[in-house]
């Protein structure tokens, strides 16, 4: 190198080119010096880049229009910021359990009780005068006493004469009272559970109301016809069809006695 440079015949432009050399061998001989200044420069600029994100960040949030963010955002020491930032979460905790707690309640389709008694005083007597002729001449037994079966019920209910009928003999005096209740009920998904009857595929047969009792009749009847092209004798009480003889009447009150349970939890409590 120094002989190249000997072909420069200017002395001041050879001193020039020595300085410059031996500046640049003092650079390679001091390597650690250089990475130290260049780390310690990354490390400056590493730190500006994360206070420029930090003041980048709270100019965004203390637009927030959530107040809690925004205070966040302005808060000037620790202590009020780590204040708002748990105030913050509380309420945001609040909400999360009062919105869970209103939607399992939703979906749990609660019912409401809703009883309206209205009394519109007592009726004139006599209201309604039966004057009955039992025919007690035509009956053979002189041990009994001729009687009738009496039953009030709603018009659009069929009667169940076993169970809640009165029984008025020949020669008495009765007065009969009554209470109307209506219930109104919700099938599921509600709690109540009922029954809507005039969906059960019997229900075109009647035209009227059925009640529990007769719903399950009707469900025990359906069954025995279907099995046994007959019915038990206790049905025949209530309805039309043939009464079963000899090995059929075994087959009618073996439906009868295994449907049971069947047809009462399908004629559970009517929606009205």
């Amino acid at each position: 190198m120094k002989d190249n440079i000997n072909i420069f015949t200017d002395e001041d432009t050879k001193n020039f080119i020595y300085s410059v050399m031996h500046l640049s061998s003092n650079d390679c001989l001091m390597p650690g010096h250089n990475r130290r200044e260049t780390s310690r420069s990354l490390q400056d600029s590493g730190s500006r880049g994360h206070n420029n994100l930090w003041f980048f960040g709270q100019e965004v949030f203390s637009k927030s229009s959530l107040s809690g963010i925004s205070q966040i955002a302005e808060s000037r020491t620790w202590t009020r910021r780590i204040l708002w930032i748990l105030l913050f979460v509380s309420c945001i905790l609040g909400f999360f359990y009062h919105a869970t707690t209103y939607f399992s309640l939703y979906a749990a389709y609660p019912t409401t009780v809703d009883v309206r008694v209205e009394n519109k005083g007592l009726l004139e007597f006599p209201e309604l005068l039966l004057d009955l002729d039992v025919q007690t001449e035509e009956y053979i037994d002189d041990h009994k006493t001729p009687s009738v079966l009496i039953y009030v019920h709603d018009p659009r209910f069929y009667p169940d004469f076993d169970s809640e009928a009165v029984k008025a003999r020949a020669g008495h005096f009765y007065s009969v009272g009554m209470r109307k209740t209506t219930t109104k009920l919700l099938p599921l998904p509600y709690q109540t559970n009922c029954t809507k009857y005039s969906a059960m595929p019997w229900a075109n047969r009647n035209k009227g109301t059925l009640t529990p009792k007769m719903c399950t009749q009707e469900c025990s009847r359906s069954l025995q016809l279907k099995a046994c092209k007959c019915v038990s004798s206790n049905l025949t009480l209530v309805f039309e069809d043939s009464p079963c003889e000899g090995k059929k009447a075994f087959c009618a009150e073996d439906v009868e006695k295994n449907t049971m349970d069947y047809c009462r939890t399908l004629c559970r409590v009517p929606c009205e």
